[in-house]
Parts: structure tokens; C-alpha cells; sequence
């Protein structure tokens, strides 16, 4: 067997093993924890799915107002399951996690890592790297939506940074980033500025070198 494929069934291995931990670490326990923050997450699902709607006007938002969240997640599975927030919230972690894993994957993708390191990253991406990441990220979600719309800002930039011409991708890198500013200010450190420097790196440094390059590593 060839270097290359050992390394490939070695990544999607322990990309595999970490979903697998990371959906034993919530199911067996980690899904029935529950704080004043993650409690207020479910109890605006629950009064979003009584009202029918994903954005309430009668909710009073504190510091941003949700858009793209985690209501677009736990709202409907509040609605399946209205008695069983563990249940809620457990399938609502799983589905939001499995959502960050594909959005790193493609911006990684897009950023010309190939399919091998790309799916590791992923993997490790939704893994129980520390005390903090675990609260925030796989038990709370809290972050889980600026993580995914920041991977996906980034990944569709560099998508328009090859293809300039593509103005379609433009157009959807602004609307997208339209959204994301309806959200949370936070996108402002998240994405904006990285995007932004990213631009003007690409303004001072030309790369005529790099679509090629990134051919090359798509069919590696």
C-alpha cells in the first residue's frame, strides 16, 4: 500500500473515531447538562416553534439579534419534541456539529488543503480539544453558528480570490456577509477583518503560481 493511501485511511479513520466520541461524549451524559445560557438557547426555540416562525418580533434579544443560529436547529426539533429538551438538545448538538465538521471541511478544501488533511481537520474540528472548547462549542453550541458562517465566508472568499471573474461569487460573499452583520458583531473579528487582510495581501502580493498549484493538490 501506497504512503498516500495509508495516510488517507489513517485520517478518515481518526476523523470517524473523533464524530464517534464526540456523539458518545454528548448521548451518554453531556446532552442533560444544562446552564442559564444554554437553557435561554432552548427556551427561545420553544417560543419560536409555538409562534411558527425562526425570527420572533416579540423576543427581547440582548447583544445580537438571531438570524442565522442555532434556533434554525433546535426551533423544528422543539417542535417534533416539545416535552424532551435532552432529546432536543442532544440531536440539535449532533446536527449543528455535523454542519461545523462540513463547512471545515470545504473551507479547508477551498484554502488548497488536500481531501485527506482536510477531512482530519474536520474531524478534529468537532473533538473535545479542552475544557473551554468543550463547553462552548460541543456542549453550549454557543459558537457553533460564527464558526460555520466564518468558515464558510472564508472559504467562499478564496473560491472568488481564484476566480475573480466569477461575479456570481462575489455577490454571494457580500450577501452572505450581509447576514452575518445582522447577527452578531462579532463577525467583525470572526471573518471581516481576516477576509479583509487576506484582500490586501492579495492586492500587494500577486500569485499567479497558486491556480495551478491548487489543481495540483485537488487531484491529490
Amino acid at each position: 500500500m501506497k504512503r498516500r493511501d495509508v495516510e488517507r485511511w489513517a485520517c478518515l479513520a481518526v476523523c470517524l473515531l473523533c464524530f464517534a466520541m464526540t456523539a458518545y461524549y454528548l448521548i451518554a451524559g453531556y446532552g442533560a447538562y444544562l446552564d442559564s445560557d444554554m437553557a435561554s438557547e432552548l427556551a427561545l426555540a420553544q417560543h419560536l416553534s409555538r409562534e411558527g416562525t425562526l425570527i420572533s418580533g416579540t423576543w427581547r434579544y440582548s447583544t445580537e439579534v438571531r438570524v442565522l443560529s442555532t434556533q434554525i436547529v433546535y426551533t423544528p426539533l422543539m417542535a417534533l419534541f416539545p416535552g424532551n429538551w435532552r432529546l432536543v438538545r442532544t440531536l440539535g448538538n449532533l446536527i449543528l456539529l455535523s454542519v461545523m465538521a462540513a463547512a471545515c471541511y470545504g473551507c479547508a478544501r477551498e484554502l488548497g488543503s488536500n481531501r485527506r488533511y482536510a477531512c482530519l481537520f474536520s474531524g478534529l474540528s468537532v473533538s473535545a480539544l479542552s475544557v473551554v472548547y468543550s463547553q462552548m462549542i460541543l456542549i453550549g453550541t454557543y459558537y457553533v453558528p460564527h464558526a460555520v458562517l466564518t468558515f464558510a465566508c472564508v472559504g467562499l472568499t478564496a473560491r472568488w480570490m481564484q476566480r475573480p471573474v466569477q461575479r456570481a461569487l462575489g455577490c454571494m460573499a457580500l450577501v452572505l456577509g450581509a447576514v452575518m452583520g445582522t447577527s452578531s458583531v462579532r463577525y467583525l473579528l470572526c471573518a471581516a477583518l481576516p477576509v479583509a487582510a487576506a484582500g490586501a495581501w492579495d492586492f500587494v502580493f500577486a500569485k499567479e503560481q497558486l491556480p495551478r498549484r491548487r489543481e495540483q493538490v485537488r487531484r491529490a
